[in-house]
This record gives structure tokens, C-alpha cells and sequence, in this order.
């Protein structure tokens, strides 16, 4: 069965998403969720974070560019990411 769990969340917040055009339930569930403004739903790439503030983001990299130039490949023939768990 499944189990539904009601979230509280800001009322205002939610108006304001409303407000800004956003739909009434979106904007609950955005408000639930920590979503303050129209803004913090921004996908555009100049939004992301710079991968450097990523948690071991360099060294995942290193891992991909280590496994593809030594050729290692999956089923898939694509580069092997194996090695990914070792990035924490």
C-alpha cells in the first residue's frame, strides 16, 4: 500500500510562487521542498555550481580519463565507470 506523507510548508512561499506563475500544487510541493523563489528552478548552465565545489568531482574525472586511456571498456563498449565507487 502506498503511504502518502503530508509535508508542511511556508504558505507564503508558496504564494509567492503562485504569484510569480508558477501552479498552485507545484508551488506547494516546490515550497515542501525548499524552493523559495522562480529563480531556484532556474535549469540555464550559468546556474550551476562550478564542478570544482563538487565533492570529488576532480578525481572522478581523473578515474573516467585514467580508464579511457587505458582502453577499458564495459559491455556497453562505453568507457568504464567501475572505478566510480572509489570516488567518495
Amino acid at each position: 500500500m502506498i503511504k502518502i506523507i503530508e509535508r508542511s510548508y511556508s504558505a507564503e512561499t508558496a504564494q509567492a510562487l503562485m504569484d510569480a506563475g508558477i501552479h498552485p500544487v507545484l508551488a506547494r510541493v516546490y515550497a515542501a521542498r525548499g524552493i523559495n523563489s522562480p529563480s531556484d528552478l532556474d535549469t540555464k548552465l550559468s546556474q550551476l555550481i562550478p564542478f570544482e565545489q563538487l565533492k570529488n568531482a576532480t578525481l572522478a574525472a581523473q578515474l573516467l580519463a585514467d580508464s579511457i586511456a587505458a582502453r577499458k571498456r564495459d559491455s556497453a563498449g562505453s568507457a568504464t565507470t567501475s572505478s566510480a565507487p572509489r570516488c567518495r
